[in-house]
């Protein structure tokens, strides 16, 4: 899913779960500063001392609520758990060594991870040269190709949900988040080797671990080489083979 298209599932998520809330899969990182504790351990460094603990630059959250975010969609993040709100309900946070661990999360969950744009063979001007390409990845947004044959990806992650053993709630919970997510999506993909950029002949399959959102599907049909990517297998629409080749 693209950005509009994670848009579009939050929009849909909140309708079936008006209590559902987005955060950070990191949630307990707003309670750790992270820029001060990076620059004691680059002091430490230069003087030949020890790198301070994490736990000496973790604050006791006390009650506070970790970040929301309005959408799957936002710039702001990636990587996500949506959860369901019980009424009432008040994290219990417990400070660890090295981390916050949340003692009640709702048991009505699942992750999100965002799919991200990449460059295959961008060349960076100073190392020109060298003729010498870096590949740019996790983009959240769209990038321009440089030309008509760079390679655009965008790589797809993953959503997990799960549940205890006889937790029926969970399980229906679960799988009314995957029908709404299917109603989204399509999983009808031609399959490409990323070497030849060419179709397999066999031709679209359902990809039983791919699934892609109306934007993402748009994006790899603009151009012949934006492709869908999921674990080093490249992907396009069906339809877009017989465009490209006219």
């Amino acid at each position: 899913m693209t950005r509009s298209d994670s848009d579009a599932f939050s929009a849909e998520l909140l309708k079936a779960f008006p209590r559902i809330r987005f955060v950070r899969e990191d949630y307990w990182h707003k309670f750790w500063a992270f820029e001060a504790w990076r620059t004691a351990c680059a002091r430490a460094r230069e003087a030949s001392r020890h790198e301070p603990e994490i736990a000496e630059f973790i604050r006791a959250p006390g009650s506070e609520p970790p970040d929301y975010f309005d959408s799957l969609g936002t710039d702001r993040e990636q990587y996500f758990y949506a959860w369901v709100e019980p009424p009432h309900w008040r994290p219990r946070w417990e400070v660890r060594t090295n981390y916050v661990d949340l003692r009640n999360m709702p048991r009505l969950h699942f992750l999100f991870r965002r799919a991200a744009f990449n460059r295959h063979g961008t060349k960076w001007a100073e190392r020109a040269h060298a003729n010498h390409s870096v590949r740019i990845i996790n983009l959240p947004n769209a990038p321009l190709p440089d030309d008509d044959d760079e390679v655009l990806t965008l790589r797809g992650d993953r959503m997990l949900g799960g549940w205890m053993k006889g937790d029926n709630r969970a399980k229906a919970f679960v799988a009314k988040v995957w029908r709404i997510a299917s109603k989204l999506t399509t999983n009808l993909l031609v399959a490409y080797d990323e070497r030849t950029r060419e179709p397999y002949p066999h031709g679209p399959e359902r990809e039983h671990h791919v699934w892609a959102g109306p934007d993402a599907i748009a994006w790899a049909r603009q151009r012949r080489h934006n492709y869908l990517e999921w674990a080093g297998h490249w992907y396009k629409p069906p339809d877009s083979c017989a465009e490209l080749s006219r």
